[in-house]
């Protein structure tokens, strides 16, 4: 008769594991907690929120675009973008949203704060995203977490 033995990891092993898990998911977890904290405070109208499977982009008047990872072609980080003009959305003194138009990019939807100048342009096989978080530096985070899960990175 064959025992059935389960592997016992030792307490540092256990440690080593835990702490490798929070790192992989500490700028996941600061860019979530930024958009939730900016989102209780009022917010612009506008927000981004990264999911462990896609983002979600939230417009001016309430509806929501989900972008999976899965479907990325391509990211850029890009500063002081000329963002074309509006076709359906809204621009207010915080942010914007809805569906532009780019001379080089085309019709694109975007959602980003004004507070920003940095940006995230994403492509995929149906279109093109353009968003960004308040701050520079959660930007930054944002296009890293994009970086790693999107599949062309792997």
């Amino acid at each position: 008769m064959q025992e059935n033995r389960k592997q016992v990891r030792t307490v540092q092993e256990e440690m080593a594991r835990e702490r490798k898990y929070w790192q992989q998911n500490q700028v996941w977890a600061l860019v979530l907690a930024a958009v939730v904290l900016l989102n209780l405070l009022g917010g612009s109208g506008v927000s981004v929120a990264p999911g462990p499977e896609a983002l979600t982009l939230t417009m001016h008047d309430g509806s929501t675009r989900v972008v999976e990872y899965a479907d990325m072609l391509s990211a850029e980080l890009l500063e002081n973008v000329d963002y074309g003009a509006v076709m359906e959305g809204k621009e207010t003194r915080t942010g914007r949203s809805g569906t532009w138009e780019h001379p080089a990019w085309g019709s694109y939807t975007i959602c980003t704060y004004a507070s920003c100048d940095r940006v995230v342009r994403i492509t995929t096989e149906v279109g093109s995203y353009v968003m960004n978080l308040a701050t520079e530096e959660e930007t930054r985070q944002l296009y890293q977490l994009i970086q790693d899960k999107m599949p062309a990175s792997r």
